[in-house]
């Protein structure tokens, strides 16, 4: 009688146990989404880029140009093409981004750098729920000449409207 009954209280408190794992694991698992980047679940982000007047980078460690937009309507047009280049710096141990708009003549000739924008990175950080220092921001490819995937904080965005003074930035979804 009392190994009938020892069974039951066992299969009992099995039964409750597994009841607590299962609420155990949706708590687990909501607290981790609650922690993941805010923005990442949300439509693009809207990051206002400032103008830059800088023609020197000294501590630049990627830079990469787009493909070149290259015009077909006037052959003889003092600026024939844009491309459009990303150029991380490392300051001290923080990470600025800047946003080139680059003009080329007939050819390919005479190369100019026509603007340049300086990224939020620090908003950026924010608006994704990111805490901590602000670095590892690493280019890793184009999609068209206004916009690429880049690496930040071990998460992969995509990043465009470049040519625009707002760029929008989401977590890349893949190809």
């Amino acid at each position: 009688m009392h190994g009938v009954i020892f069974r039951i209280a066992k299969v009992q408190a099995l039964d409750v146990m597994a009841k607590l794992m299962k609420s155990t694991f949706h708590l687990i698992a909501l607290l981790f989404l609650t922690l993941m980047p805010s923005a990442g679940f949300a439509e693009p982000v809207v990051i206002k880029t400032t103008p830059a007047n800088t023609n020197y980078y000294p501590w630049i460690v990627q830079l990469s140009q787009s493909p070149i937009d290259w015009f077909e309507s006037d052959v003889n047009a003092k600026i024939q093409g844009r491309a459009y280049r990303v150029v991380i710096l490392l300051e001290d141990i923080y990470n600025s981004v800047f946003i080139e708009q680059v003009t080329f003549g007939t050819e390919g000739c005479c190369k100019k750098v026509s603007s340049v924008r300086r990224f939020d990175i620090k908003t950026f950080s924010e608006k994704f729920g990111f805490i901590g220092e602000i670095s590892g921001f690493r280019f890793i490819r184009w999609l068209s000449p206004t916009s690429f995937i880049f690496l930040y904080k071990d998460l992969l965005f995509v990043m465009t409207a470049i040519n625009e003074p707002e760029v929008k930035v989401e977590v890349y979804s893949g190809d």
